[in-house]
Formats: C-alpha cells, sequence, structure tokens
C-alpha cells in the first residue's frame, strides 16, 4: 500500500510536528514489521496532536482521505 504522505499537509501543524509524526511512524512500523502503513501515520499523528493539546478528529482524517485518495 502506497501511503499518502500528502494528507500531512491538511493537518494544522507547524513542519516540527510533522517531522515527529513522520519519525513515530517509523518507530511503530518497526516494531510492526519495518513497513510504513497509513495506520502507523494516523496514530502517530493522533500521539503528536495529544502531546500538543490539540484534538484529534479521526473523522476529518479518513475525509480528506477518500476525498484524496
Amino acid at each position: 500500500m502506497q501511503v499518502p504522505l500528502y494528507l500531512l499537509r491538511e493537518l494544522r501543524i507547524a513542519g516540527g510536528s510533522i517531522k515527529n509524526i513522520v519519525l513515530n511512524s517509523a518507530f511503530l512500523a518497526a516494531a510492526n514489521g519495518g513497513v510504513i502503513e497509513m495506520e502507523h501515520i494516523v496514530r502517530g499523528a493522533k500521539r503528536e496532536f495529544e502531546k500538543s493539546g490539540k484534538l484529534w478528529n479521526e473523522k476529518d482524517m479518513q475525509q480528506q482521505q477518500r476525498i484524496r485518495g
């Protein structure tokens, strides 16, 4: 599965947070077989949002994926 990284552009966060999302996704993937999948990116993004005190809206992320996917 090709991971649609362009979805990270839709998140209203700073570039440093996007870097953290990608890094978290890589660590999650490494613990789960080594291939970054969309589930790793979503979990990494959710974790980053929680760290920064922002609300995570999974419906918005899913809608963006359907629109672009």
